[in-house]
């Protein structure tokens, strides 16, 4: 009866040590699965802020075109006004030359 129960207590001590491996190999996993865990969080942390930004940038170079074409509109109108008023005085100073030498 002896021999049986020394291969019972041989058995339940390699069961224990092979339980105490997988639960340090399950161990190690989990602190290297924490840690990628915990860079992945700080990359898309990141990722959200650099989005954030370029966002604003966008909204500004946004508010700055629609500002330069609203210039530029008012540039075109005003140099057409200008080249309107310029036509009609050369228009008018041809006029007056040729009644002056005709």
């Amino acid at each position: 009866a002896g021999a049986g129960a020394d291969g019972c207590l041989r058995a339940l001590e390699e069961q224990l040590r092979s339980a105490g491996e997988l639960a340090a190999r399950q161990s190690a996993e989990i602190d290297a699965l924490r840690e990628q865990c915990n860079k992945l969080h700080v990359e898309a942390c990141s990722a959200r802020e650099s989005a954030r930004l370029a966002e604003a940038r966008l909204g500004e170079a946004e508010r700055e075109a629609a500002e330069m074409q609203d210039f530029l509109a008012a540039e075109t109108g005003a140099l057409s006004d200008s080249l309107r008023d310029a036509e009609a005085e050369l228009a008018r100073v041809n006029a007056d030359l040729e009644r002056r030498y005709n």
